[in-house]
């Protein structure tokens, strides 16, 4: 027996769908018997009209998480399905409170013994479901709808395609991640292809596909490729061109930065590297602190790398100036020749 014939069987039962009720007789049936022929004649048409529904893909079934599986076309990043993500903890807690409201799409899969149906749309709230079945004692079940339209690549790429569309959830990353995905798994051979099947301009194809393709340290220096907008990649790109080490260290330099600077920040930097760079390399003390009297600031004392700033405030005059920097110089050379003997070769 089929995948899909255990499924038949599951929703439907047993039930053959030829069967035929028996004509009604009104003179010769008792009337108790006549209303029990009504009633297995609606359950017939319910039960026929069930397997319309199920051949439609229009059943809706309440599986267990860990049997669906990911599809290898899922167009998500996986940021967007981390417990720490913002938005996947406001979705899976409100899973929890309200229940699952829209069901997610499944196709039914033969020969993998780990997995009965694989996802082709709603990975999100199917992760969401993996995480509260996993917290929740008895299990979590999922609510799917058995979608039997699925047959080929092709078919599973454009409905998850729509369903993303529909909610504009993805981010330009994301949309050119997945027509990467498309062209490099045969789905579709050229972007002009991706263009005509989804009703984008080629023009749009190009610039998602050229988000996501940007170097691996550009991404890393907005920190979330998915911040990255459609408007700025123009630019990035011709700062690319124009200087690609540069950009790339700089990139990198970024990336390491705490705390991390805001991705406009980040653009403007990547796209004038020279002006970014020369301004890292004058950069301000990262600490600073300020003495005050009286609620005024005294002086603010600043330190980075081995570099140390004294500015005085207001409340210094010219007189007081002069002589703190001879005590400061007779300080440092008494403090230093005590400090350092025994420590030079």
């Amino acid at each position: 027996m089929s995948k899909r014939e255990d499924i038949n069987k599951a929703v439907l039962g047993d039930a053959p769908a030829s069967a035929s009720p028996t004509p009604l007789r009104p003179l010769s049936v008792p009337f108790v018997a006549r209303i029990a022929q009504v009633g297995a004649q609606g359950l017939l048409e319910e039960n026929q009209k069930l397997k319309a529904e199920r051949a439609n893909g229009r059943v809706v079934l309440e599986l267990d998480p860990k049997r669906i599986r990911v599809s290898k076309l899922s167009n998500r990043d996986e940021r967007g399905l981390n417990v720490k993500d913002a938005a996947f903890l406001e979705l899976k807690t409100d899973l929890a409170q309200s229940g699952q409201e829209f069901p997610i799409k499944v196709r039914a899969i033969e020969g993998d013994a780990a997995h009965d149906f694989e996802v082709i749309a709603g990975h999100r709230r199917l992760k969401a479901c993996l995480e509260l079945d996993r917290e929740t004692p008895g299990g979590f079940r999922v609510l799917a709808i058995l979608d039997s339209n699925t047959a080929e690549l092709k078919n599973i790429a454009l409905k998850m395609y729509r369903e993303n569309k529909i909610r504009e959830d993805l981010s330009p990353y994301e949309y050119g991640r997945m027509f990467r995905k498309w062209i490099d798994a045969g789905v579709f051979k050229t972007q002009g292809e991706i263009a005509t099947a989804t009703r984008l301009s080629q023009p749009s194809v190009s610039v998602y596909m050229a988000v996501h393709e940007l170097p691996r340290e550009v991404h890393a220096a907005f920190g979330d490729p998915r911040l990255i907008s459609v408007r700025w990649i123009h630019e990035l790109a011709k700062a690319l061109k124009a200087d690609e080490e540069a950009v790339l260290e700089l990139a990198r330099e970024l990336a390491k930065a705490n705390p991390r600077p805001a991705v406009e920040a980040v653009f403007e930097a990547l796209t004038n590297p020279s002006t970014a760079a020369a301004k890292t390399r004058r950069g301000n003390p990262t600490r600073t602190e300020s003495f005050k009297l009286d609620n005024k600031v005294v002086y603010t004392f600043g330190r980075k790398e081995g570099r140390f700033s004294v500015k005085l405030g207001r409340l210094i005059d010219k007189g007081l100036q002069k002589e703190l920097a001879e005590d400061l110089q007779d300080f440092l050379r008494g403090w230093l020749t005590k400090r350092m003997k025994g420590r030079r070769p």
